[in-house]
């Protein structure tokens, strides 16, 4: 406060000490309401801080909430692929499997028709042979039907 007193002396030119009682008064007024202000200006600086890191940390909660979201759905839709592919894979080796057992059936079919057909002809020689062999009607001394 001495420095104050002798500073304001110097620039008023040794005025009487009830002037500078006032003008140290309005000074020390002066510094208090600017450290008012000084201290107004960091509790909003300091509440401007503590909105943001708040207003950050909630985004970066949505942000990880909505990744894990994602994660997730993105596992299900993998394990449906897989499911799906799975699947697949059965329904071929299935029709593959029917395409074997269809040609098989088509083997067997043409071997009991040409077994049928060999059936067939030896039946006709059986008989051929059953008519050159049987008696022919009175008259004919045994000849064939043909």
């Amino acid at each position: 406060e001495i420095n104050t007193k002798q500073w304001i002396n110097e620039i008023r030119g040794a005025e009487p000490e009830a002037e500078v009682e006032d003008d140290i008064g309005f000074l020390n007024a002066e510094c208090a309401r600017l450290s008012e202000q000084e201290e107004k200006r960091i509790a909003s600086m300091n509440q401007g801080r503590k909105e943001a890191s708040e207003l950050k940390s909630s985004l970066e909660q949505q942000i990880e909430s909505t990744r894990e979201s994602y994660q997730r759905q993105l596992s299900s839709l993998k394990e449906d692929l897989a499911d799906r592919e799975k699947q697949l894979r059965n329904h071929e080796q299935k029709y593959l499997e029917e395409q074997q057992r269809q040609t098989r059936l088509r083997a067997e079919l043409e071997e009991q028709q040409m077994s049928k057909e060999v059936i067939a002809k030896k039946l006709k020689e059986l008989e051929y042979q059953l008519e050159l062999k049987s008696p022919g009607p009175p008259g004919n001394g045994g000849a064939s039907r043909r």
